[in-house]
């Protein structure tokens, strides 16, 4: 009966030591691990099916942990507060998770910072969190003067297929052992010396046959390099500084403005961005 008695007594300890840990986790997240997570699966969990972009989010405000984030109807864009009124040129700015601007207000994400930089651009953003480049290709076919995708590494891993699949809930002792054994997430993958597969090539080359498009990618960064040693179109920028969390690398709102101040020079200068409508 005594020996009984421990076994459960240590059973307990170790359950009650097991949440005491869980809880301290979750509650003080010193890298950012559970935040990340719970904000990443919170936006999952809004999108819908849309046969004409893959899936989308429904238009309305949303609230996500400290931050959120507003989409504008009937296209089922992020809103771009910035934006001046009767700016009559478009600007389509296309991505996944970093463009979309995960972590950040709308008035934070570098592509509000070109609408608040050009007031004769009306931007729109297009982009939205697990878009691939196959994503981004029926992104592109919405109404545009211009284009500008930024190309992150997981852009060639099919990431699209599986968005519709919820993430499973994971605790946060769970998510820190994780971190252990694969150290810092990156907003790209990590491919080392793989090529892309044929496929991806296949719809880049399809997005690059519009000559208003600018694809701008990360300098150092996978799959950018891989785009420039082929030859194609893409002007590559230094990487941002400034990250959401040592666990999350997408860029927090300091981190967006250093892709902003790069990308403006890019764009055409005012009065020519309109010269052709398409």
């Amino acid at each position: 009966m005594k020996r009984k008695r421990k076994i459960i007594a240590v059973l307990a300890f170790m359950v009650i030591s097991l949440l005491a840990v869980e809880g301290a986790l979750a509650w003080l997240d010193p890298l950012g691990a559970y935040h990340y997570y719970a904000d990443l699966r919170a936006v999952q969990g809004m999108f819908v099916a849309d046969p004409a972009r893959v899936f989308s989010i429904p238009p309305g405000v949303y609230p996500i942990s400290d931050w959120s984030f507003t989409i504008d109807g009937p296209e089922r864009t992020r809103a771009t507060p910035g934006n001046a009124a009767g700016a009559a040129c478009r600007l389509l700015v296309l991505g996944d998770s970093v463009t979309f601007g995960l972590g950040v207000d709308d008035a934070a994400t570098w592509a509000d910072h070109i609408a608040q930089a050009r007031p004769d651009l009306h931007v729109v953003n297009a982009a939205l969190p697990w878009y691939d480049v196959w994503a981004v290709a029926r992104a592109a076919a919405l109404p545009a003067d211009w284009r500008i995708y930024l190309l992150i590494d997981n852009d060639a891993d099919h990431t699209a297929d599986a968005a519709l699949q919820r993430l499973d809930r994971v605790s946060a002792i769970k998510l820190y052992a994780r971190l252990v054994g694969v150290g810092q997430h990156t907003a790209g993958g990590e491919n080392g010396d793989l090529a892309p597969p044929d496929d991806f090539w296949a719809a880049l080359d399809g997005l690059l046959a519009d000559p208003r498009l600018i694809v701008v990618g990360l300098r150092g960064t996978w799959l950018a390099e891989q785009v420039a040693a082929s030859g194609r179109r893409i002007t590559l920028i230094a990487p941002y500084t400034e990250r959401l969390s040592w666990a999350d690398a997408h860029p927090n709102a300091a981190g967006h403005r250093q892709i902003a101040d790069q990308v403006l020079p890019l764009l055409p200068p005012e009065g020519m961005a309109c010269a052709r409508r398409n």
